[in-house]
């Protein structure tokens, strides 16, 4: 008797084709195959959408910082520039020629935003 199986879902046609599929293990391949491409296209979708969405968001970083540095120069430019320390590598602008540049009791000098 070919009789399905009580609770299995599958009539005995359904049983039949399987038995002759995995009496046949010339076709194996088959759904290896087919599962093996639709995995590399999956990872290759994937790799390309990680490679896309990490380019934006540098981007995104990049416009961010930018936005900050200009915000800060803005900033200084408004109120006609800061004191900074002389020390190391911070030293005067040789070039502004104003007579409040070095303020010698606090030992800061005014640094004007465009000599950031």
């Amino acid at each position: 008797m070919n009789a399905a199986r009580p609770g299995s879902g599958h009539g005995a046609a359904g049983e039949n084709v399987m038995n002759r599929f995995l009496l046949r293990p010339h076709l194996w391949w088959l759904p290896v195959v087919v599962w093996g491409a639709v995995v590399g296209l999956s990872l290759a979708w994937n790799l390309n959408l990680l490679a896309q969405t990490t380019h934006d968001m540098a981007a995104a970083r990049g416009r961010f910082v930018f936005s900050v540095v200009e915000s800060m120069r803005l900033w200084n430019a408004q109120h006609g520039g800061v004191y900074a320390r002389v020390e190391g590598d911070t030293v005067p602008n040789p070039y502004l020629e104003v007579p409040e540049r070095e303020v010698t009791t606090v030992l800061q000098y005014l640094c004007k935003p465009d000599h950031f």
